[in-house]
């Protein structure tokens, strides 16, 4: 909510006259469309400069997915302890 900092006046007076009646809803929607707008411009532009370096999105995925395993397998023997399911009980030794 802080990024609306500077718009609670214009969201205040917006609700408050939603409220009472007379500011439809596509005023509303028009609205929303250009804070997210502002919200996805960033997203965009990085978007843009990740296009022309396909390498660095491999790579960024490459080490995103190895983040992943390591947290997935931590958590699965978190779970595994936690339900005393211990595998090796299940094999003739």
């Amino acid at each position: 909510m802080e990024a609306f900092g500077e718009d609670k006046e214009k969201i205040s007076f917006m609700k408050s006259h939603y409220e009472k009646g007379g500011l439809g809803d596509v005023k509303v929607k028009k609205y929303l469309n250009e804070v997210l707008q502002d919200i996805l411009e960033p997203i965009r532009e990085k978007r843009k400069i990740l296009e022309q370096n396909i390498s660095e999105v491999y790579k960024i995925a490459f080490e995103g997915t190895e983040k992943a395993i390591i947290l997935t397998n931590e958590t699965l023997a978190k779970v595994k302890k936690s339900m005393k399911i211990d595998y090796k009980d299940f094999f003739i030794k």
